[in-house]
């Protein structure tokens, strides 16, 4: 058995909606929330984000998730949430949304352990 202490990989926050988004403004206001509570919480770790996703499902079920890869690893709220928003820039315009999601991505530590590879929980 690997005694290896479990290593979070990323962040994410979603929300599902009790009324459809139906505005780019509702949506830009909703993924800047969730990006800086993603971000929130990567910051306590104090590990910078090097990828960030998003997840959005159409109303009435129609999921889709994109992701890009920071030019850089960063700590910056600034240049997560404009990656989100980028992302977002290619949603289908006109859709109605029900839920959206915000993931961030972290550069897993440098102690010596598990460098090439996450620990990835209830694995043996």
């Amino acid at each position: 058995m690997d005694d290896t202490p479990w290593v979070a990989r990323g962040h994410s926050r979603e929300t599902t909606f009790q009324r459809n988004l139906t505005t780019p403004e509702e949506i830009g206001a909703a993924l800047r929330e969730l990006a800086a509570q993603a971000h929130a919480d990567t910051e306590a770790e104090g590990r910078p984000v090097f990828r960030v996703g998003l997840k959005v499902r159409y109303a009435p079920f129609f999921p889709r998730t994109l992701s890009r890869k920071l030019p850089a690893p960063t700590h910056s709220l600034q240049e997560v949430t404009a990656a989100v928003l980028a992302l977002a820039s290619g949603l289908e315009p006109g859709r109605e949304v029900r839920l959206l999601g915000v993931r961030a991505e972290m550069v897993m530590p440098d102690d010596g352990a598990r460098r090439s590879s996450t620990p990835v929980r209830g694995r043996v």
